[in-house]
């Protein structure tokens, strides 16, 4: 398995996301956008981002493959249609 680094966007407005420091809970989001959460909050939703982003960039390699082949068909999402708060810089 690798790793990779990946930073933490605004799914809006894709500016780096930061932590609110006049806010005494811990508070990361947007400045532009006024998004805030929790770090958890926001460690999630980039987590179902890249896990969906992920499983697009799959579906569209085998979506590449199937075009070619007289045999082989394929039925699914290759782009995604949901909205996230929280994204991750260059999974798409």
């Amino acid at each position: 398995m690798s790793t990779s680094e990946h930073a933490i966007l605004c799914g809006k407005c894709r500016q780096p996301v930061t932590a609110r420091t006049e806010s005494h809970d811990e508070e990361f989001g947007c400045r532009d956008c006024e998004s805030w959460a929790s770090k958890a909050e926001v460690f999630e939703i980039a987590k179902q981002y890249a896990t969906d982003a992920a499983q697009i960039g799959f579906n569209r390699s085998v979506s590449s493959v199937a075009r070619k082949s007289k045999l082989m068909t394929f039925k699914g999402k290759t782009s995604l249609t949901k909205d996230y708060r929280f994204i991750l810089a260059d999974m798409l």
